[in-house]
């Protein structure tokens, strides 16, 4: 998968349809991963903590989260056109695991 990469953060070059994808062969494959939701405040905050950026770069998916994303890309003239929001990546999973049968589980939060 072609990624691209902003200040030494990888980002993958993906949209809703292609992160489905890949999240079905992830959950076929009984693959363990996660991926993340990657904006510029992500970015930013990994410029001064080199752990974190580790961890999303060893993500098995970057998701282009922010719009900010999606300028920086056309900026490079690179291949990132739409943002993928957490919350919509999210629900998409659910409505495939739904339709094919797969279990989801949630972990974390808080009360309220």
């Amino acid at each position: 998968m072609k990624k691209e990469n902003y200040l030494g953060v990888d980002v993958c070059a993906i949209d809703m349809e292609k992160a489905l994808s890949e999240i079905d062969v992830i959950i076929k494959n009984r693959k363990p991963s996660f991926l993340v939701a990657i904006n510029p405040e992500k970015i930013m905050k990994a410029q001064k903590d080199e752990k974190l950026k580790e961890l999303i770069n060893s993500a098995d998916l970057q998701i282009p989260d922010g719009i900010g994303i999606v300028y920086a890309s056309k900026f490079k003239k690179g291949d990132i056109k739409k943002r993928v929001t957490g919350i919509d990546l999210m629900q998409n999973i659910c409505d495939m695991s739904a339709k094919k049968g797969y279990k989801v589980f949630l972990l974390g939060a808080k009360p309220g």
